[in-house]
């Protein structure tokens, strides 16, 4: 990985997802504080064919500021130099294909985890953060609070496997586990 330009330098596509989606959750806590943004732009397995759009506009919804949070740092920390590799087409695809997964992935485990609904950017930034250690897989990842950094490949590992047994036991938790596993496939 090269390390030429600042840690902190965003790519111009990171930086425009990041801005749209911290602009769509600013709206979601300020305008739209009822859930109706939520229940139009979100992903329903259920209304899948009535609301088609929901497919990909559920990447920009978030349930909560940590929920943002969360996939907003996973995007910092892996986007750019994903999209340095790729460049900015092939990482858009990337993204909404990744996004597109999640969906997928919801629609067809709904008899197993009802109709959940889907919002946030996880299976999208999963879907960044796979690229990621597909190409950097040694790469090493300080996560706090743990002391020493981690290799990518076996925090994406700690991840998958997380969002997996989630997905399995946590049936009744309202939090969509597979999302993130469609963001992968």
């Amino acid at each position: 990985m090269s390390y030429d330009r600042s840690p902190f330098a965003l790519t111009p596509l990171v930086r425009r997802l990041m801005m749209a989606t911290g602009a769509v959750y600013l709206l979601q806590v300020t305008v739209f504080t009822s859930p109706w943004l939520a229940d139009v732009f979100g992903f329903s397995p259920a209304d899948a064919l009535r609301r088609p759009w929901g497919f990909l506009t559920y990447a920009l919804l978030h349930g909560s500021f940590l929920h943002f949070l969360m996939n907003m740092l996973v995007l910092f920390m892996f986007g750019p130099p994903v999209e340095g590799r790729l460049g900015s087409p092939s990482f858009l695809r990337l993204y909404v294909l990744s996004a597109l997964g999640g969906s997928v992935l919801s629609l067809l485990m709904m008899p197993l985890t009802g109709d959940a609904p889907v919002i946030g950017a996880s299976a999208a930034v999963y879907g960044v953060m796979l690229a990621f250690v597909l190409e950097w897989p040694d790469a090493p990842v300080l996560i706090f609070p743990i002391p020493a950094p981690v290799r990518a490949k076996w925090l994406v590992v700690f991840i998958a496997a997380a969002s997996l047994v989630m997905g399995f036991l946590g049936r009744n938790d309202h939090i969509a586990h597979f999302a993130p596993i469609g963001g992968f496939a």
